[in-house]
């Protein structure tokens, strides 16, 4: 965090623009996780807060439809410290499972996997 302030700062006395790399979120940016699946029902969405917070939902269900006849669902929190950690698990019950993060809408992170009980991690 201190090496992070005093590039702001050197930056700034230099006149020169400094903007966060690939991934990182800040106090107030809006993090987004997508997660999708063959089924409705599913085993468990675990995604961090704007606090760092580990949540974890337990029988995730999807609500939502896409095109392609799968399930989707979402998450959005709005980061609240100065290093956010960008994560989400899923679990599910299908053969199908993706998930994305999103940070103040550019995509980060992107998998997909197909199996008997899929499981997804995303991480930016």
């Amino acid at each position: 965090m201190a090496v992070v302030s005093a590039v702001v700062c050197v930056a700034a006395a230099l006149g020169v623009a400094v903007s966060p790399g690939v991934g990182h979120a800040y106090v107030g940016d809006v993090i987004r996780y997508q997660v999708f699946s063959s089924v409705s029902d599913n085993w468990v969405m675990k995604y961090y807060d704007g606090n760092n917070r580990m949540k974890v939902f337990r029988h995730a269900h999807l609500p939502l439809r896409t095109t392609d006849g799968n399930y989707w669902g979402d998450a959005t929190v709005v980061s609240d410290t100065s290093v956010q950690l960008k994560s989400v698990e899923f679990w599910s019950y299908g053969s199908f499972a993706a998930c994305r993060v999103y940070v103040n809408g550019v995509m980060k992170a992107e998998r997909r996997v197909n199996g008997r009980g899929a499981s997804v991690t995303c991480w930016a």
